[in-house]
């Protein structure tokens, strides 16, 4: 496991794209779509093994926190965290960063969402793994992203 790691999973939204399957109480990332747990579970199994469980951190909307819990019971209460209001992405790392911050001062993290599905899941996590390992050693932010094969 990765030392002075952390993992913040970004988990809100309005349950918009996949209507009528989701919903406002019932967001994308609390549906089963690939497979039989729900996309905010598959992305907490994925980094499982990286970082110990009370190190994983899930921003979500105030009124999805029960739901959360619901669907990643093994996480610590505390680690859940409800926005009282959506304000994007910049916000919830914010407050991710800071939350980790007070927590451990030597820390590294990594943002992620609780929507992504990943084929590769072994190369994804020592993707992350080393990412982590070279942000620390070098003071950076390292982005890792999908190299595009068209505009769009």
């Amino acid at each position: 496991m990765l030392q002075h790691a952390y993992a913040v999973i970004m988990a809100g939204g309005k349950g918009e794209r996949f209507w009528p399957l989701s919903t406002s109480r019932r967001p994308k990332q609390l549906l089963s779509l690939v497979g039989d747990k729900t996309l905010l579970a598959q992305a907490v199994d994925r980094i499982r093994g990286l970082f110990p469980i009370d190190a994983i951190y899930v921003i979500t909307g105030a009124s999805l926190v029960q739901a959360t819990r619901e669907a990643v019971p093994d996480l610590p209460p505390a680690n859940i965290i409800g926005e009282p209001c959506g304000r994007d992405t910049a916000a919830a790392i914010a407050i991710g960063a800071g939350v980790i911050q007070s927590r451990d001062p030597a820390a590294a993290f990594c943002v992620l969402t609780a929507d992504q599905v990943m084929q590769d899941v072994d190369l994804f996590r020592e993707t992350l793994g080393e990412s982590i390992a070279l942000a620390r050693e070098r003071d950076v932010l390292i982005t890792i992203g999908i190299r595009p094969t068209y505009p769009s």
